[in-house]
């Protein structure tokens, strides 16, 4: 190995490194509950938070590389170390207790800014790399997103209306939003399943933000599948008419039971993903890549 450490072979070594062992974590956290299905055991399913928790030293630790690299040949060894130092200290201290109140999205919110800080004084000095700038930019705003969504995102089920004796009745759903039940229809489609749907009224303050159609088919091969209505913005809300939709009762009431799905912050994910194609994309067309 070179001498320096930001010598292009060993940040390359020591990235590998890092990725493999992501890697090893995401393998092991998808292979292990069907090797323990085929080898006789029972399914098991593994916690929420497996994979944000196994995978953080590794995220962190590529981000802190990505950060130290751009800043060093920028501002020297020493002032980049300090900076990547400070970030992994902020980080720890985010862990104890952060403004959301989950540690590891927390504990990734210096390590992410020092990586997006590195990428845009990178990008100021030499604007001509801008596609390489433009993937590594890409590639904070993805783990954000992937980290945020995963860490903070809420489902609630069980919410249920009375139809008809609830339509137009708002429910709170939480973080500010509440829903409401505005009609159930049933249907045939073209290939002569049945249909079930329900316009749900998501609204903020009074005012709707978003009235969403998610539906039931029942069809003849496959039995009931369920169509999602998403409503889009920086963070998604799932509206979900789960199988096998309304219910009605002997009385002839019908009830809607309703899930609803907060993915706050995915919107950088998407961000981040059109970052990193923009950037291959010019940098193939320019010779970069």
């Amino acid at each position: 190995m070179e001498r320096d450490i930001r010598h292009p072979k060993n940040t390359t070594y020591l990235l590998v490194a890092l990725l493999l062992a992501l890697s090893g974590v995401l393998l092991y956290g998808l292979t292990k509950p069907v090797y323990i299905v085929l080898s006789g055991g029972e399914e098991v399913q593994l916690p929420k938070a497996f994979f944000n928790q196994n995978s953080f030293p590794f995220v962190v630790g590529i981000f802190l590389l990505l950060g130290f690299c751009l800043l060093s040949y920028l501002r020297g060894p020493y002032l980049a170390g300090s900076t990547m130092a400070a970030a992994l200290l902020a980080g720890l201290f985010y862990w104890k207790g952060g403004p959301s109140g989950q540690q590891v999205v927390d504990a990734l919110l210096p390590v992410l800014a020092l990586g997006a800080l590195a990428v845009l004084k990178r990008f100021r000095d030499r604007p001509s790399a801008y596609p390489g700038h433009l993937i590594h930019l890409g590639a904070v705003f993805m783990v954000f997103g992937v980290a945020a969504s995963s860490g903070l995102g809420e489902t609630r089920e069980g919410l249920y209306f009375i139809y008809p004796g609830e339509v137009g009745v708002e429910k709170d759903i939480g973080r500010g939003y509440t829903l409401a039940l505005e009609g159930l229809e049933v249907e045939r489609d073209g290939d002569g399943n049945w249909v079930q749907y329900a316009l749900l009224s998501v609204r903020r303050g009074g005012e709707e933000v978003f009235l969403g159609r998610p539906e039931v088919t029942m069809t003849r091969n496959f039995g009931p599948i369920a169509h999602v209505a998403i409503c889009r913005g920086v963070s998604d809300i799932y509206l979900v008419l789960p199988p096998p939709g309304g219910m009605q009762y002997p009385s002839g009431e019908i009830v809607v039971p309703v899930v609803v799905k907060f993915l706050p912050y995915i919107a950088f994910l998407w961000t981040g993903s059109f970052l990193m194609v923009l950037g291959i994309a010019v940098g193939i067309l320019r010779g970069r890549i």
